[in-house]
């Protein structure tokens, strides 16, 4: 409560508060044209909605200024925190909401100047209004401020899952295709775009850095793109596949438009299995992988070779498989291989021979190199300790 021995100038002082009081919807109009004409993000706000905040925010600070700072407690200001959310929801950004405070505050004291005469008020009354207005205002913005990132959080965490639930919707077919067109525009996507379905291994310390690896992070209007997570893996659509090294395995399906996106999913969901069963990293769509999906797909293709060509070899087993994978990967040439394997090239060919003996293969036909290879495939996928 102000104090003053004086109960004259007590009285002045109520009645200049009271004053400004009563000239709330002056004020109010008066604060909400000079916050538009300095702050251009406020003139998408209509007058309903920004009126009804200035009186709340003028009813608070003038019942502090009036109370003095001990007189009022935070409970009784809880209102300000509802126009802290409020202007977070209509998308104004904290520092023009707090900016248009300061304006606000001085379009007050304008007014407070233009009565002062008629009430009375002297210089020093004059001086300790505008003090107990600026430490509410303070107090207020405070209050405000903390309400505003609190919404900002929520609006955040609300947007996410949203953006999400499009990922799936497009990617999983959930909804009908005319839904999932309305959803993606809606989250800024140009549904007039094709865009590539992206699925890549997660890890959960590192995802914010994938994202961005992948292209997912960006802030141009409209989108690029939008991510999720799926079954614990990083998946969404991008419009073309993320063309930067990556050190993470990442599959692209085919372009399609967003409400065929599941067949573009499907395709890298495909894709992603065999790189994982591989261990390879990098970006890759199907075409890039010749025939490793199948061998990945059909187990029990795969397992009848691995029993054909290699359980008969017993304790031979790992040294003339060894062998033979370094014969494929130098393209059948003996002498390159034996050179990888760090033996003689006779000693090669001694295996290879005693391999054909006992397997009835003939690794001079392509089929039955086929078979072979395919064999060793399905063999390193089923011991590799990593593999699921």
């Amino acid at each position: 409560m102000v104090s003053d021995s004086d109960s004259g100038s007590q009285a002045r002082w109520e009645a200049f508060i009271d004053a400004l009081v009563a000239d709330r919807e002056l004020l109010t109009g008066r604060i909400r044209e000079s916050i538009r004409a300095g702050l251009p993000a406020y003139r998408r706000v209509s007058d309903r909605e920004l009126d009804w905040g200035f009186r709340i925010d003028l009813d608070g600070v003038l019942r502090t200024a009036r109370a003095g700072h001990e007189g009022v407690t935070d409970e009784q200001l809880a209102a300000l925190a509802a126009v802290g959310d409020a202007r977070a929801e209509q998308g104004l950004p904290i520092a023009d909401v707090l900016l248009a405070w300061r304006i606000g505050v001085q379009d007050v004291i304008d007014r407070a100047t233009e009565i002062r005469p008629r009430l009375n008020i002297s210089e020093a009354e004059m001086l300790r209004f505008v003090r107990a207005l600026i430490a509410a205002t303070d107090r207020a913005m405070a209050i405000i401020a903390s309400a505003h990132r609190t919404a900002d959080l929520e609006l955040a965490t609300r947007e996410h899952e949203r953006r999400a639930a499009v990922v799936r919707e497009a990617l999983l077919g959930t909804i009908a295709p005319v839904v999932v067109r309305a959803h993606a525009e809606s989250c800024g996507i140009d549904i007039s775009r094709e865009y590539v379905a992206i699925r890549a291994a997660d890890v959960p310390e590192e995802r914010t850095q994938r994202e961005r690896q992948l292209g997912f992070q960006g802030t141009l209007t409209p989108r690029l793109g939008l991510a999720a997570m799926i079954d614990d893996d990083l998946a969404g659509f991008l419009l073309r596949p993320p063309a930067n090294e990556i050190p993470f395995a990442v599959a692209v399906g085919p372009p399609r438009p967003i409400e065929r996106l599941t067949e573009s999913f499907e395709l890298a969901s495909r894709t992603l299995a065999t790189v994982r069963a591989f261990d390879m990293v990098g970006v890759y769509d199907l075409d890039a992988l010749g025939v490793l999906p199948a061998i990945v797909a059909d187990r029990t293709v795969g397992d009848a070779l691995v029993r054909r060509y290699l359980e008969p070899l017993a304790a031979s087993q790992a040294e003339i498989a060894a062998s033979l994978r370094a014969l494929f990967e130098s393209d059948m040439h003996v002498e390159r291989a034996a050179e990888q394997l760090f033996v003689h090239p006779n000693t090669l060919r001694y295996r290879i021979g005693r391999f054909e003996e006992i397997t009835g293969a003939n690794l001079r036909k392509p089929r039955s190199a086929l078979e072979v290879w395919w064999a060793l495939q399905r063999d390193a996928i089923r011991t590799r300790p990593t593999s699921s």
